[in-house]
């Protein structure tokens, strides 16, 4: 059977299975064929690993030279993975946010797959909906480590900047053993990499959200040339309705933000739809923009040891 659209591999339509099930030389081709063991030539082109992920959570989705060419060892067989043979990556975002999956899977090279895990937003029903929501961080981390993700990323801006990020580092390895990656480390690592010391930055939130933003880059000694807000909905001051920003008026808010003496833009929040515009407010503003999905996705390929350089995606992903 073929689901329309699929490619099926030649070596599935060869197998005969009548109904019984495969044995194992029969999935030996299959994942031979596929990539996932046998000799080199059979395999797909090879990822580079980061040499730092050799004995970690990564290492066990890696291809590597069987002794015996042909031969698929038993510990190949349990790691195969159809979707995701680089890299699956954990994702844990608010319920509400129905634009960072969509993001993430635009910007997913073939052979990266995304798993996620929501945490319960309540920002009608509760005074602290950031706090209330991170309450349920441990069901997530579980869930997570259930799917034998290689990494995790944690894609809220507002709720990641409440910690250094090494301290969401050690939280999420000791509950999980995985490596992880938050979006408030990653856009201080692109900030890095793109040789910025002063950023503009724009966001769908509330004031007092922006107040918080502003000083966690000016703690880590980044100054903040100017920031504002776009606000199209009376909801938004309680934290909802971020998706219903249209992209156009992302174009409008970066321009609205951009100054001389920043280096760079960065739009904030990974519930709002900023993807789409990244090339256009590069090529408008004459210097580099960066969003909060856009970040944590690419913080996420480099830690999984992935260098794709995607187009469409910005100087970061184009450069580094």
């Amino acid at each position: 059977m073929q689901v329309d659209g699929a490619v099926e591999h030649p070596e599935i339509r060869r197998l005969k299975i009548g109904g019984q099930p495969l044995g194992l030389d029969q999935i030996a081709g299959i994942a031979e064929a596929l990539g996932h063991g046998g000799s080199p030539s059979a395999r797909r082109p090879a990822w580079r690993r980061n040499p730092g992920f050799a004995t970690g959570p990564c290492s066990r989705h890696c291809w590597r030279p069987n002794k015996r060419p042909g031969s698929l060892p038993m510990q190949t067989v349990s790691a195969y993975s159809p979707y995701g043979w680089k890299a699956k990556i954990g994702l844990i975002i608010p319920s509400t946010n129905t634009v960072n999956e969509p993001e993430f899977w635009r910007m997913a090279p073939e052979g990266v797959t995304i798993h996620t895990a929501r945490l319960h937003f309540r920002p009608k029903e509760v005074e602290d909906p950031l706090l209330d929501m991170e309450a349920h961080l441990p069901r997530a981390y579980a869930e997570l480590a259930g799917a034998e993700v290689d990494l995790i990323a944690f894609s809220c801006t507002a709720s990641t900047m409440h910690r250094p990020p090494e301290v969401w580092e050690q939280e999420i390895r000791a509950a999980t053993g995985l490596p992880s990656v938050t979006v408030a480390g990653a856009v201080l690592e692109a900030i890095h990499k793109l040789g910025a010391r002063t950023i503009a930055f724009g966001t769908p939130y509330p004031e007092k959200v922006n107040e918080h933003e502003k000083a966690f880059f000016e703690g880590r000694g980044i100054r903040v040339a100017k920031h504002a807000n776009i606000i199209l909905s009376p909801e938004q001051q309680r934290l909802r309705h971020m998706s219903r920003v249209p992209p156009e008026a992302v174009f409008r808010l970066a321009q609205a933000i951009d100054t001389p003496e920043a280096d760079l833009v960065f739009l904030s929040c990974t519930d709002m739809a900023s993807l789409p515009m990244i090339d256009r407010i590069e090529q408008a503003l004459g210097k580099p923009c960066i969003t909060s999905s856009q970040v944590t996705f690419w913080q996420a390929l480099r830690r999984a040891g992935l260098k794709d350089r995607l187009e469409g995606c910005g100087r970061l992903f184009r450069d580094h």
